[in-house]
């Protein structure tokens, strides 16, 4: 059996991955990609990068208010997300505390990946024209050269198709590096923050957090030991 899971890091591409788990008490911390609007090349990008493109203030420009949240464009990262008006929604980068935020959430990310636990990184697409198979496995193909000890679970939503289940599209696994990706049917619709129809919340949890050990699974489940980091 795998030994337990100490991180999860959600990666977007919205805020439904970071909900989910805040949901059933597994989020212990902010990171960097979970309030963030993103595409598979984008998040490539960051961490290539390690997020100097993201944190730089030149790339900013504010583009209005959603609610009491102000919406702040990136110059390179926006254009890259088909419908996208922004990046930031819920912490403000031009301001004094959401500039600390991301330091401190992106000091969290950095610190993760240099440790030797085993890490559970998630990412759900909600959108079809934000789908990308080969962006995905280049995501993949990334965080293996950052960190190992890991599996990476993806879960395509297929929203509105009237019925509720999953099937297992695509697995690789390298060393002790995991890809796992799903097409989740869903009854209802998604936000980008939470489901319309309950049952699609619960099918996604169990994707996430509980993968069956049945004789046609390819895990055992996953065991949550998770640690804390203060920054």
């Amino acid at each position: 059996m795998a030994s337990s899971v100490r991180y999860i890091i959600p990666l977007g591409l919205r805020c439904t991955t970071a909900e989910a788990f805040k949901k059933h008490s597994l989020r212990r911390f902010a990171l960097p990609f979970d309030w963030l609007f993103l595409s598979p090349s984008v998040i490539v990008d960051i961490l290539s990068t390690n997020f100097t493109t993201l944190l730089d203030p030149s790339h900013y420009t504010k583009v209005g208010m959603s609610g009491t949240h102000p919406k702040v464009k990136h110059a390179k990262y926006t254009q890259m997300v088909p419908g996208a008006e922004c990046t930031f929604i819920h912490h403000d980068p031009t301001s004094s505390d959401g500039s600390a935020y991301f330091d401190r959430t992106v000091s969290r990310f950095n610190t993760i990946l240099e440790a030797a636990d085993r890490k559970l990184f998630t990412l759900v697409c909600i959108d079809p024209s934000q789908w990308d198979l080969e962006g995905v496995k280049n995501i993949f193909s990334t965080l293996k050269t950052l960190t190992n000890n890991f599996v990476f679970i993806v879960v395509n939503l297929v929203v509105k198709s009237g019925s509720s289940g999953s099937s297992l599209s695509f697995h690789d696994q390298s060393n002790d590096c995991e890809l796992v990706i799903y097409n989740q049917q869903c009854i209802g619709m998604n936000t980008g923050q939470h489901f319309t129809n309950p049952v699609d919340q619960d099918h996604l949890t169990t994707l996430l957090m509980f993968p069956p050990s049945t004789n046609n699974s390819i895990r055992d489940p996953y065991k949550f030991n998770l640690k804390s980091i203060t920054l």
